[in-house]
């Protein structure tokens, strides 16, 4: 189900309707680089350490934006599980996504280029502040309905994502790393501009906590017919955002 909600996903549809092909490679590298980081912190195994901390280097890479999320995101949930769970496993791993901001340090030493959290800091510093707060619904309505074809404007998916979180269990750690993934977007909702909203909400898998909750929903009472109503609709809505793709010629 989430590779299916991930091909009508909002990366895939703004991907092909704004071009950001860096975006797209480096989700690719991230998200399958928290594969072996949820492996490595349940099984152990070298090897999973040693792809996580490869696919981040390549994420890095790739889009300085994305790692940076994603490495936000990464250290806050290894820091918490390190401190309720007490698990080696996450100290090795925040050592692995700390050697990354090493080497994003050594590659601004060495070119002059921004460092990730350089240019976050700089973006923040010129469309997010306490100005914005005031602003805050209409940025909002211009990210999701204008900004990037209105591709952000699926509420089925939004909606799916809310009862996730009405029927998440938040001691599982896959439910807590959601959480808090979806947790970056609410600074930018406040006290960011639209570019800021868009950026931030575009790096979040909405898809997978969509994709649990149509698990959720595929197993009880006549499940399996809202579930497939609610995969015909998706497939419709995405089908009708890509035909409405119009080329503008420079």
């Amino acid at each position: 189900m989430a590779s299916f909600l991930t091909a009508i996903s909002f990366h895939v549809l703004i991907g092909i309707y704004a071009g950001i092909y860096a975006n797209w490679l480096a989700l690719i590298f991230g998200y399958l680089g928290l594969v072996f980081l949820f492996r490595f912190l349940k099984r152990g195994r070298k090897e999973n350490l040693v792809l996580y901390f490869a696919l981040t280097v390549l994420t890095l890479f790739s889009h300085i934006f994305t790692w940076s999320i994603l490495a936000i995101v990464s250290g806050v949930f290894l820091s918490v599980t390190l401190i309720m769970n007490r698990k080696r496993n996450a100290v090795l791993l925040l050592i692995a996504l700390f050697s990354t901001v090493v080497i994003d340090l050594a590659r601004t030493g060495l070119t002059g280029a921004a460092s990730g959290f350089e240019e976050d800091a700089k973006l923040a510093e010129r469309l997010a502040g306490p100005e914005q707060f005031l602003l805050r619904w209409n940025n909002l309505t211009y990210t999701t309905t204008a900004f990037v074809g209105g591709l952000f404007a699926n509420f089925t998916i939004f909606g799916l994502g809310l009862y996730w979180l009405l029927e998440a269990r938040m001691k599982e750690p896959l439910s807590m790393f959601i959480m808090i993934f979806l947790s970056v977007g609410i600074l930018p909702f406040l006290l960011g501009e639209w570019v800021i909203q868009t950026r931030v909400f575009y790096e979040i898998p909405f898809q997978i906590p969509a994709a649990i909750a149509l698990l959720h929903t595929r197993k009880r009472t006549g499940g399996i017919l809202k579930t497939q109503a609610i995969c015909l609709w998706l497939i419709a809505m995405s089908l009708i955002a890509v035909s409405n793709f119009h080329l503008i010629k420079p």
